[in-house]
């Protein structure tokens, strides 16, 4: 072990250790910090090949490397990037998530915020043996759901400085909902039930489309929220929720061929959240271009005694997990305020 390698380690556990000790490292708090950097969904794995063998890394990004979900193309979630500790220095301080690892004889996760820079994650992950990291791996995959939800929450403050108010109070008086939409989204089409919003740039686009009356009924949602698998025909309920979605795309989302028009690709594989823990459910698969050769991935959110969300990305050869994690962003507070109403 080279001196500078040992001094790494040594500062990286040490600042860890001070900060779940409450002590600020930067010596005036965070605000004297400089601004993290990166993409979202970026992260930056500290290898410690001291320690640790090259295998137990090997198996890490094995399982940090969840798919987006059903898409055109398979996608990672997380791009992630590995750095050896002695070289970890500079810019590379900076990245908004990190993620250290730690010879240990007890497994254990720990999460601080702002250690190297401002609005940074830093995981640092304990483990003594590959056998260890196997056995955990549930709570390793909770790491990939943090710092997804770590992006959303800056997504959702990078939203809300840039937003449009004008399309925003149009929105909650329609439909109830906080969407802080920014100012580069504009209203496609709007009537007393609908309102679609669109963005677009030359490399992608994005839509989201919410509608106060729809025909996926209470207790469709019910059953799909509070019935056992072993007890439920999915398939019956998953067809009413694209009949919801399909009778309302299809008539406003027209593409650019004549007779075209958006449905959903009933035959793609569909991912579907129907948490009790969530206010809403939540599917995910692809849409397509009726009389058109147009697809792409949407999310739809259906809310008990609310409205339905709508959500599509088209973004033919560029990755996808950027702008489909912006889509979900900006729903974030409007599903909070739901939760606190039905309170």
């Amino acid at each position: 072990m080279t001196k500078t390698q040992l001094y790494i380690i040594i500062i990286i556990v040490a600042l860890f250790g001070l900060g779940w000790l409450g002590i600020s490292d930067s010596g005036g708090g965070p605000n004297n910090l400089p601004q993290s950097i990166g993409d979202p969904l970026e992260l930056v794995v500290v290898k410690n090949n001291i320690d640790l063998d090259e295998d137990i890394y090997t198996k890490l990004k094995t399982f940090l490397s969840l798919e987006i979900g059903p898409a055109p193309q398979p996608e990672k979630l997380l791009s992630i990037m590995e750095v050896d500790s002695d070289k970890f220095r500079g810019v590379l301080q900076r990245h908004q998530n990190l993620l250290f690892v730690e010879k240990s004889d007890t497994f254990a996760i720990q999460f601080k915020h702002d250690l190297f820079a401002k609005n940074q994650l830093a995981i640092l992950l304990k483990v003594s043996s590959i056998e260890d990291l196997i056995l955990k791996e549930n709570q390793i995959l909770a790491v990939v759901k943090k710092i997804k939800e770590t992006e959303v929450k800056r997504l959702v403050q990078k939203f809300k400085k840039h937003a449009d108010l004008t399309i925003n109070n149009q929105i909650d008086e329609r439909h109830k909902l906080f969407i802080p939409a920014p100012k580069d989204f504009f209203i496609a089409y709007q009537d007393s039930n609908i309102t679609w919003l669109r963005r677009e740039t030359p490399n992608i686009s994005q839509g989201l489309l919410i509608t106060n009356s729809h025909s996926f009924q209470n207790d469709h949602f019910f059953k799909l929220r509070h019935t056992s698998n072993s007890e439920l025909d999915i398939g019956y309920f998953l067809n009413r929720a694209y009949d919801a979605v399909d009778s309302i795309i299809s008539e406003h989302i027209l593409g650019p061929v004549p007779n075209s028009y958006m449905v959903l690709d009933r035959t793609a594989p569909t991912d579907i959240n129907a948490s009790r823990n969530e206010p809403y459910i939540k599917i995910q698969s692809l849409w397509r271009m009726e009389n058109d050769f147009m697809g792409g991935i949407f999310q739809a959110y259906f809310f008990e005694s609310g409205p339905l969300v709508y959500t599509y990305l088209y973004a033919p050869g560029e990755k996808k997990a950027i702008p489909l994690i912006q889509l979900e962003s900006l729903l974030q507070n409007s599903i909070k305020n739901y939760i606190v109403q039905k309170k």
